[in-house]
Parts: structure tokens; C-alpha cells; sequence
């Protein structure tokens, strides 16, 4: 085999990777690394932001309680709503998508992607 012929393969090899890759936007198939960078970091830094204020927040709440049972029952409330919280920030990401990524992949990679 040539070089050239080889050039040849290579070269249509490639552009049938770019067609592939394309096919896959066209599909909603496809989430572009920094579209998936920067949901994450929101996401995370959202998140963060809450934890950080758990042990303020907490501590004022269960200062003037005098049951074990009672705090733990304060901090398990206050968990369950730092999961809601993340399950609305991811929700809030996903209705800022375009319609039409936001219609595949609600129930597939985007939540996928977040769960």
C-alpha cells in the first residue's frame, strides 16, 4: 500500500468519524463537554454553598434543644431538603436547555448525566 493510499483511508476514515459525530447532534444523542462542565459546576457550586451554610444554620436551630432524638430529627429534616434543593437545581439546568436538546434528553443523558 502507498503512502498515499494510506492518506486516502486515513482521510476518509476521518470523515466518516465527523459524519458519525454529526449524526449524533442531529440525534440529540451528543453533550458537548463544556455545556457538561459548566451544568456541573453550577450544580456543584450551588450545592457547596448550601453545605457550607449547614453548620451555621443547624447549630442556631438545635442550640436549645436537649433531645439526641429531636436534633437528629432538625438535621434529617435539613437533608432532606438539601436534596430537594439539588433535585430543583438540577431540574432548573435542564429546562435552560434548547427545546430541542431539552426534549431527548430529559428522560435519557442530561438526566443521566445529573442523577
Amino acid at each position: 500500500m502507498t503512502d498515499l493510499t494510506a492518506e486516502r483511508i486515513r482521510k476518509v476514515a476521518a470523515e466518516a468519524q465527523l459524519a458519525e459525530m454529526e449524526l449524533a447532534k442531529a440525534r440529540h444523542e451528543y453533550v458537548g463537554v463544556a455545556d457538561v462542565a459548566s451544568a456541573w459546576s453550577e450544580v456543584l457550586s450551588a450545592v457547596r454553598g448550601r453545605l457550607l451554610s449547614m453548620p451555621t444554620t443547624l447549630a442556631t436551630i438545635v442550640a436549645n434543644e436537649n433531645e439526641v432524638a429531636r436534633c437528629q430529627a432538625i438535621i434529617e429534616t435539613y437533608d432532606s431538603l438539601l436534596v430537594s434543593f439539588y433535585s430543583a437545581t438540577k431540574i432548573s439546568l435542564i429546562q435552560r436547555l434548547p427545546e430541542s436538546e431539552k426534549r431527548s434528553h430529559t428522560s435519557s443523558t442530561v438526566t443521566r448525566m445529573f442523577s
